[in-house]
């Protein structure tokens, strides 16, 4: 797509620059307009590209397991292993001192998980769907009625 600059001379603009600030206004907004479509759809193309990538390795590796479904069973599971789920490992952690009140920082470390905030929304819902943790008005967390179930 080309773009055709108005044939105007300078001598015109200079005589009534209002005029020409709002026609070249307007052709730029068309422009945009259209760079916009552009842009959605290369965006789309380059999406079904990356689907199409993924399917031909799909075709060719088979469709990979859901990560949470690799994880060893617990029959294979050596003594000593650290659980690979999350809940399951800060239960663990948990289970282990039952009394111990335990600010986020400290199960962040203990468990060396990177992300803070991540980890604290997932113990707020160990709290409220899973009762596994119990959370003080410190926002410090002990172990709950039913931590020993994720646990294991």
């Amino acid at each position: 797509m080309t773009f055709d600059l108005p044939n105007v001379s300078w001598e015109a603009i200079s005589t009534d620059p209002g005029k020409y600030a709002q026609l070249f206004r307007s052709q730029e907004d068309e422009h945009r307009r259209h760079a916009y479509k552009f842009t959605k759809l290369r965006k789309f193309a380059e999406a079904l590209l990356d689907k199409q990538e993924e399917l031909n390795i799909w075709k060719s590796d088979g469709i990979p397991d859901h990560p949470n479904r690799q994880a060893r069973s617990a029959e294979e599971a050596e003594p000593g292993d650290v659980p690979r789920d999350r809940r399951a490992r800060v239960c663990k952690l948990a289970a282990q001192s039952p009394e111990r009140l335990f600010k986020v920082r400290d199960i962040a470390q203990e468990l060396g998980i990177e992300n803070e905030k991540s980890l604290r929304t997932s113990l707020d819902s160990y709290v409220h769907k899973d009762h596994a943790l119990k959370k003080n008005s410190n926002a410090e967390y002990s172990a709950g009625p039913r931590v020993a179930e994720y646990a294991n």
